[in-house]
């Protein structure tokens, strides 16, 4: 019987294999070591600061041979480039319109060593491009600034120092009647739970609501959109239905002006706020919010804060959009009967905040009314 001896090929080859790799292995992590070390690769931006508009120019120079890069704006890719033979590229980018007052500008680049085929990807420099504040007097754009979020996306919504740092500051102040209030920030804020709503209402919604800005009439709608994730186009629109962008107009002998701030008058001296006598208002500020024991807690910040005004009918419209409001379902319909009340209809919220019912013949009407302000938009002509 013939004995076969156990070949060395096979063992020896994979060995040797086994070698290669672990060589190649080590030869590549040096020289992705000594890529990095040696590198004088370097990337400059002029200038580092500006508004938004400002004409930047990237100078990419300092890479071994050619080299892909991106430059990065606040999370948005602008530009991109790809060095020359030299190691060098210039690019440049508007700074554009962000709602922050800072943001940064990160150039990534992928590097290609000749000596090696694999990819070194690092960030390369980080640079403040600082959107300064720009002296303006303009009124916002047609469309404004702000969209509605979706619904879900509440528990992600900015703080009030967010919101504040995303408003676009202006002098435009076509209600100056109303400073003395746009400078009042609440204090002693206690604001009474409501019924028929989701918890999330009581204990989350409205908690947040605060007053907590200071700025022109317009700042201040848009720093509630941006808080409560709301079309700032439609607030504008639904103050021009509600009291024309007055807070609350006093005439020459300091009473109440009707529709300007103040409306929903009573007689009967029972019903009215503390300090008033009747005939007496019951609804207050630029967007009317109700002397009611549905609103517990709002008065008197409701005439004396614009801020508190704007963010607690933001807040409102937040949580009905939401679907939280479930006595809605239940009570919302003509003459307290069930309605079809769901998440995500904006228009429908509109109307329930007039009229307490979800598309009833009421609610229409004053939804109607708000998309004709959204067309005419009455804040951007002349002598508003």
């Amino acid at each position: 019987m013939t004995q076969h001896r156990p070949s060395l090929a096979g063992p020896l080859a994979r060995l040797l294999a086994l070698l290669l790799a672990t060589v190649a292995m080590t030869t590549a992590l040096v020289s992705t070591r000594t890529l990095a070390e040696a590198s004088t690769a370097s990337v400059t931006l002029s200038p580092t600061s500006g508004p938004a508009g400002t004409s930047v120019s990237v100078g990419a120079s300092g890479f071994p041979g050619r080299a892909r890069g991106t430059v990065t704006f606040d999370g948005t890719v602008v530009t991109s480039f790809r060095t020359s033979t030299e190691g060098t590229a210039s690019v440049g980018f508007a700074v554009p319109n962000v709602p922050a007052q800072a943001a940064t500008v990160t150039v990534v680049v992928s590097r290609t060593s000749s000596s090696a085929s694999f990819l070194v990807t690092e960030p390369v420099v980080t640079e403040p491009v600082v959107t300064e504040p720009v002296s303006s007097s303009a009124p916002p754009p047609a469309g404004g600034y702000r969209s509605l979020t979706p619904v879900g996306t509440w528990s992600s919504l900015p703080s009030d120092a967010q919101a504040a740092a995303m408003v676009r500051r202006s002098s435009w102040e076509p209600r100056p009647q109303n400073a003395k209030a746009n400078a009042t920030v609440p204090s002693g804020l206690s604001l009474g739970r409501h019924g028929g709503v989701a918890p999330v209402w009581n204990d989350w919604l409205l908690p947040r609501v605060t007053g907590n800005f200071t700025g022109t009439t317009d700042e201040i709608v848009q720093w509630a959109a941006a808080k409560w994730g709301l079309p700032d186009e439609v607030l504008r629109a639904q103050m021009i239905s509600e009291s024309y962008w007055y807070q609350g107009l006093l005439d020459a002998n300091g009473k109440p002006v009707a529709g300007k701030g103040f409306g929903d008058y009573t007689t009967d001296q029972s019903k009215c706020p503390p300090g008033y006598s009747a005939a007496c208002p019951l609804s207050f500020g630029v967007l009317q919010i109700k002397y009611a024991t549905y609103h517990p807690g709002t008065f008197p910040h409701s005439r004396d804060s614009t801020a508190f005004n704007i963010d607690y009918l933001a807040a409102i419209m937040r949580g009905c959009y939401e679907g939280w409001e479930s006595w809605l379902a239940s009570y919302g319909g003509p003459n307290g009967t069930a309605s079809n009340y769901a998440a995500g209809d904006l228009y429908g919220c509109l109307g329930r905040w007039y009229s307490g019912g979800w598309h009833t013949p009421d609610a229409e009407s004053y939804i109607s009314s708000v998309k004709n302000n959204l067309t005419d938009k009455a804040w951007l002509r002349s002598g508003f």
